[in-house]
């Protein structure tokens, strides 16, 4: 349920005093509004049931059915409201909610005698907390998700979960928000979101930023209900209380931000491209299919990064075939024939999933991970060659393999891509005709062997964070060394200046992939080396199209300082 500020207005007579709160930048923009607090779900927890097992799991059924019906009604909301890709949030819970993992947990805790409701919410919670330990922020955000369809088969079961939308414009102030609670409470004006969990990788966020709404995720202390507020979600700041000085700055920076606004609209449909008229594509990043919508929405000339991983980690078993297919297919026909480079199966590392019994490593970080994994695991490794070729068929694709350091990887991957393409051939499943592939440079070997490797692929991608991370032997993780962490350290930039020049003289293009894309500072290098590519995310792109119009390649220099 929620609640308005009826009787939360604040003391009379004190004296005017704003609060900072600090929070992560989840959506940007600004907003000034009185808070809506959203209250927490609560659920009944009743652990012990009297009931017999069999009825348990009847109701069990009975609430996954239900909230199936749900969430494929929040899906048609989604597509009507924030877009195909954006329905697909709904989609992508409606087969968690259906994840061995997630209801063989459930069912097996209620024939221990536990009540469906208490089953689900501490089966959801394990997964969730098993999310929370990835330091890959993308699948960390997915604990949420699964918090989400626990409370929401919790719901079911219970009768609880009706939301009070807000009659006015508000912001709404919340422990945690799920995409089903934003879609239905935005009908009533949401100006912008504070959330005391959550990340700007959530599925809440996510969404904010395709509706358009500022958010702040992971403050450190929520507003009261009838307070007015400043959110500000590109600094991720709230200010409660603001003074009169503070609305009048803020109210300031909103109408250049409008302005702003307009002016990156007119560089979202147009090509990425210098002042001197040097072309140099602007694709985004993205890590599931439901951000294609941002992408298109902010004029995205293609996805130079897809990772796959999600389709893979929290689960009990790998995903079909057929699911990949349907993945990729999905974000290909969203795309309308602008390319997508797919990254294969990058886990290990961060990114560990139990179905495959992996050892512990001592340093997993330089360990048996990305290509390395997929090598070794070949049946895997197959499965989603032929699901990425079928798929294929829907689009302009490209397929990357990650974390490449020799020759004779990039021939193994490529020969077990062949092979799967003429089984397919032979079962006469179409197929695109020619697919690109491509590597990641994400080494000094394979930046200092890219000579020899731009002569078996059709294009490179430079993943900066980890060749800038393997390069200067900093954990840009790690506080005590974080400062070391630069990109345009000499090395790294030697590193990338040698691999650009081998890729041109090759006849292929180079690409960069990873934050330095998008930072000011580096792009001048990039107009200098003759770049082919910035792969950014969405938000970014009409800032990095509006900086490079403003740059004469002819003149750029190339930073490379200590």
């Amino acid at each position: 349920m929620g609640k308005n500020w009826g009787g939360r207005t604040p003391d009379a007579g004190r004296m005017v005093r704003s609060t900072v709160i600090h929070g992560i930048a989840a959506s940007e923009g600004c907003a000034i509004g009185r808070v809506f607090e959203v209250e927490e779900r609560r659920t009944d927890r009743r652990e012990k049931s009297a009931l017999t097992p069999e009825e348990e799991l009847a109701r069990l059924d009975r609430a996954v059915e239900d909230l199936s019906a749900d969430l494929a009604a929040a899906g048609e909301d989604a597509r009507r409201t924030a877009g195909e890709a954006q329905a697909e949030i709904f989609q992508v819970h409606a087969m968690l909610l259906r994840e061995e993992s997630f209801l063989g947990e459930a069912r097996e805790r209620i024939k221990a005698g536990e009540t469906a409701e208490h089953a689900a919410l501490a089966a959801g919670e394990r997964l969730a907390r098993m999310f929370e330990t990835l330091d890959d922020d993308y699948m960390k955000a997915r604990a949420a998700d699964f918090r989400d369809i626990a409370a929401g088969v919790a719901d079911c079961l219970t009768g609880g979960g009706g939301e009070t939308v807000p009659e006015g414009p508000v912001i709404l102030a919340a422990d945690e928000l799920t995409p089903n609670q934003l879609l239905k409470l935005s009908h009533g004006r949401i100006l912008a979101l504070v959330t005391r969990r959550g990340s700007a990788m959530s599925h809440a966020s996510i969404l904010a930023r395709s509706l358009g709404i500022p958010a702040v995720a992971g403050a450190a202390e929520l507003p009261r209900g009838g307070e007015e507020a400043v959110v500000d979600g590109t600094a991720g700041l709230v200010i409660w209380s603001p003074t009169a000085a503070e609305k009048a700055d803020y109210g300031g920076q909103i109408a250049r931000q409008a302005e702003e606004k307009v002016r990156r609209a007119a560089f979202r449909d147009k090509p990425g491209r210098t002042a001197d008229g040097r072309r140099i594509e602007t694709a985004c990043n993205i890590a599931a299919p439901e951000e294609v919508s941002a992408v298109l929405e902010q004029g995205g000339e293609g996805i130079g990064l897809f990772r796959s991983e999600f389709l893979f980690i929290g689960r009990t078993d790998p995903p079909s075939e057929e699911e990949q297919e349907a993945a990729y297919s999905s974000v290909l026909r969203a795309m309308g024939g602008k390319r997508v480079v797919i990254r294969t199966l990058d886990i290990g590392a961060d990114k560990q999933v139990p179905y495959f019994n992996g050892k512990e490593e001592e340093n997993p970080a330089l360990g048996e991970r990305a290509i390395r994994f997929a090598l070794s695991h070949e049946e895997v490794f197959r499965t989603q060659l032929r699901a990425l070729l079928r798929a294929s068929a829907a689009g302009q694709m490209a397929v990357m393999f990650p974390l490449i350091v020799s020759e004779n990887e990039v021939r193994r991957a490529r020969a077990l891509l062949e092979e799967e393409r003429e089984a397919l051939r032979r079962e006469k499943v179409p197929m695109a005709e020619r697919i690109e592939v491509g590597i990641m440079i994400e080494t000094p070997a394979a930046a200092l062997l890219s000579g020899r490797l731009a002569e078996l692929v059709d294009f490179f991608s430079i993943g900066t964070n980890d060749l800038t991370q393997y390069t200067l032997a900093v954990d840009r993780g790690n506080q005590r060394v974080a400062g070391l962490y630069d990109t345009a350290h000499p090395a790294v930039v030697g590193l990338i200046r040698r691999t650009v020049e081998n890729a041109h003289a090759h006849g292929i293009w180079v690409g960069i992939c990873g934050e330095s894309a998008s930072d000011r500072r580096l792009l001048e290098t990039y107009a200098a080396l003759g770049v082919d590519e910035l792969s950014v995310s969405p938000a970014q792109t009409a800032r990095v199209k509006e900086a490079l119009a403003g740059l004469d390649s002819r003149r750029c220099r190339i930073l490379d300082h200590v």
